[in-house]
């Protein structure tokens, strides 16, 4: 083969990489969630080689062994480097780019050269007389591994997975001097209707045993003992109330819409505002910023995230008061910002019975619209003369006049890729309402097996409408109360909002029953 054609061939070469290179670029881009865990395993795995070949490099250098080359990652070589008496020498894409093998000095030769390849999983030491495939080739040169002495040539061979160990024990030691957050086995709130809810849990009780296991007891041991438990066990557990009275139970989990089973405990949260990637838009919205720690809610002092949620919950009002302290440099503000209240549609956002329904005393409220997935959602999604916006109350979805979420589910399901022509009421400027009604096309997004329209519906609580009265628990029949009905007294009280309505039974439960 002439030069010429080594040479075009070499950057024939050069230039198909480069446009791996490129296409492997854009991959990532489109996929960087995905990308993102899988560049944390191979750092993981790669991290564990090169700790493995380090082993062998540094081992062969103390033997007297000859390393010609130090690899961080896998061939094509992107970069090597060799140290001489003169200054370091570089090499870019040796493989591709140079016509033929460099001829080394002597003194480039007695160097081992460092090198970075391309793909990132792990690296390589290149030992002089040791090959990994193929027959051994005899060098006369006493450095080569072939010609070293058998205790040698085994002190490399086990040096790799002795670092490795050695390395192990070093991070575990580390580890156990600094420490580890793991998160506490306390209830941070309960799934309604689950094995936790049906055996009396509540938010804020401490697992002090479970199933036998009482030392070094954390949140995973609550999953874990839910997993493993067989069909129908009863799993024993002792739980402290925040009162410090115990008391004992038996869970037996089920399959609560995941792939394990679990007793439908959610794990404690803190009250310190996440990190976001767009924390304008929260301090826009709330008045707070990621790091900012809630210390108060309606004037009521909170250090825990479940005395928050059960102030909320028994919150009747459309907006609950935040405190919370905020680290700057002049030291601690307080800020002090009103947030709203928004109702859920369902239980656990599955409605397999109208039972499953948010509701008031057996009535349903409207639906209301709190907000759209996504700018990107609503462009993908919502094919419409005019989008959803959040506020929109729905008055009519198809066919169906003041559909409850149950009914907007089949309703949305049954239009897959179809116009659904959805009525709602929607306030101008000045706060007058007005019918409006939007096209839009359900469709299922990738990797979701719903189909959906593509905003996030809530009720209705600040206007006492009803969509549906429904047959509950404490009663075997539906009030016979129409769609659409407005209620405006309860007990003779006027009310204006189903906070009121909700009001206005409490305050009359101690005397006798309300009348709507």
């Amino acid at each position: 083969m002439s030069q010429t054609t080594k040479s075009w061939t070499k950057w024939v070469n050069a230039a198909f990489w480069i446009a791996v290179l490129g296409v492997a670029v854009y991959l990532i881009v489109l996929n960087i969630g995905v990308v993102s865990n899988v560049v944390i395993v191979l750092l993981g795995f790669g991290a564990v080689v090169l700790v493995h070949e380090f082993g062998h490099f540094i081992t062969a250098k103390l033997g007297g062994i000859k390393v010609e080359a130090f690899s961080i990652c896998m061939p094509p070589t992107l970069l090597g480097i060799r140290r001489t008496r003169s200054g370091f020498k570089f090499r870019f894409l040796p493989t591709f780019l140079h016509k033929q093998e460099e001829e080394l000095t002597e003194e480039e030769d007695e160097a081992t050269e460092y090198r970075i390849g391309v793909f990132p999983f792990g690296g390589y030491v290149k030992l002089l007389g040791q090959e990994d495939t193929g027959p051994v080739k005899q060098v006369d040169d006493p450095r080569s591994f072939v010609r070293k002495s058998v205790p040698i040539r085994m002190a490399v061979i086990a040096a790799g997975v002795i670092f490795n160990v050695i390395s192990a024990a070093i991070i575990f030691m580390i580890v156990f001097l600094v420490g580890i957050n793991l998160t506490p086995p306390v209830v941070g709130s309960v799934v309604p209707r689950s094995p936790a809810a049906q055996a009396g849990l509540q938010p804020g009780d401490e697992f002090i045993e479970i199933n036998g296991k009482s030392k070094a007891l954390d949140f995973s041991d609550i999953v874990i003992a839910a997993a493993l438990s067989g069909s129908d066990e009863k799993v024993p557990v002792t739980v402290r109330r925040a009162d410090d009275s115990q008391f004992e139970t038996t869970l037996v989990a089920q399959n609560l819409g995941r792939t394990v089973r679990e007793f439908g405990i959610v794990e404690p949260q803190c009250l310190t505002i996440a990190r976001i990637d767009d924390p304008d838009t929260l301090q826009k919205r709330t008045g707070l910023l990621p790091g900012d720690k809630v210390v108060s809610i309606n004037g009521a002092k909170v250090d825990r995230y479940w005395q928050f949620d059960q102030i909320v919950a028994k919150t009747l009002t459309p907006t609950v008061q935040i405190a919370a302290e905020r680290k700057t440099a002049d030291g601690v503000r307080t800020i002090e910002t009103s947030l709203p209240l928004d109702w859920a549609a369902a239980l656990n956002g599955e409605v397999p019975s109208d039972t499953d329904l948010g509701n008031v005393y057996s009535l349903v409220p409207r639906l209301r619209v709190m907000g759209i997935r996504s700018e990107e959602d609503a462009d993908a999604l919502l094919k419409d003369v005019e989008h959803l916006k959040p506020g929109d109350i729905i008055v009519a979805a198809g066919d169906v006049e003041y559909p409850t979420y149950k009914e907007l589910r089949e309703i949305t399901t049954d239009h897959e890729g179809q116009a659904l022509s959805i009525q709602v009421l929607r306030s101008d400027a000045n706060g007058v309402e007005q019918k409006v009604t939007v096209t839009v096309t359900p469709r299922r997004p990738p990797g979701e097996d719903r189909v959906i329209i593509g905003f996030v519906p809530v009720l209705d609580a600040q206007h006492a409408v009803v969509a549906k009265a429904i047959a509950t628990g404490g009663s075997p029949t539906a009030l016979d109360i129409p769609r659409g009905a407005k209620i405006v007294s309860v007990n003779g009280k006027a009310v204006a909002s189903f906070f009121d309505i909700i009001t206005e039974v409490q305050r009359w439960q101690e005397i006798g029953r309300a009348h709507v």
